[in-house]
């Protein structure tokens, strides 16, 4: 099973942000990821900012591991969703 450092990091790769960029757009301070140890982890606050700037991410996924890093909607339609958001179709269309 990943680590959290991991998945935050696969949500970075996944958002083509660096881990700075991320922690940027996260309200975090610079740091707050990327000097992270890999068993590290993260408080609640820091987590709360994360999913205040992505909420499309699944909080059980990132604190856990468990489940998928994207949330579905209730209906069905992720890759609906993650346009509406302004993602690049095309990319998430040949992702899945």
């Amino acid at each position: 099973m990943s680590t959290i450092k991991e998945r935050l990091k696969s949500i970075a790769d996944y958002y083509n942000l660096s881990i700075r960029s991320m922690e940027e757009r996260c309200g975090l301070c610079r740091g707050n990821i990327s000097n992270m140890t890999e068993s590290g982890s993260i408080g609640s606050d820091k987590l709360s900012k994360i999913f205040d700037a992505m909420p499309e991410i699944e909080p059980l996924w990132l604190i856990s591991g468990e489940g998928e890093m994207l949330k579905v909607p209730a209906d069905g339609g992720a890759i609906r969703h993650l346009v509406d958001l302004g993602y690049d179709t095309d990319r998430i269309i040949k992702e899945y």
